[in-house]
């Protein structure tokens, strides 16, 4: 039997997070959801110390209205563990500065609004 891919999704609007959620758990997925860094931060930790592998993929939407953004957080999560993979979600992402930027921290871009065929194809890419 294979085993269940397991998500940290990073979302602030509870609309598109329910929908999230809902995608990965029809693509046969694990999801822990959050609304804000700190929680994404934290979880990701806690989650580590207790299995090294907690997290096959990471889920953020670049724009959280705060001090900082998914990738930022992306970042700060990378330098503890620099393997883990992440997808980067957004509206903005249809220009190609954002996706550059997002692309050059090796992320996956996806922008939204993403379809339940287009999540699966970035996870996909994001974990080949």
């Amino acid at each position: 039997m294979e085993r269940k891919l397991k998500f940290l999704f990073l979302e602030d609007d509870d609309q598109q997070l329910k929908v999230g959620e809902m995608m990965l758990k029809r693509l046969g997925g694990e999801v822990v959801s959050c609304r804000n860094a700190d929680d994404a931060r934290s979880l990701f930790l806690s989650a580590k110390e207790n299995a090294p592998d907690c997290f096959d993929l990471l889920i953020f939407d670049l724009s959280l209205g705060g001090y900082e953004d998914g990738l930022d957080v992306y970042k700060s999560i990378r330098d503890i563990c620099p393997e883990q993979k992440c997808i980067i979600v957004s509206g903005c992402l249809h220009s190609e500065p954002a996706r550059l930027e997002v692309e050059r921290e090796g992320c996956q871009a996806l922008p939204k609004p993403f379809t339940q065929a287009g999540l699966k194809d970035a996870i996909a890419r994001a974990l080949a």
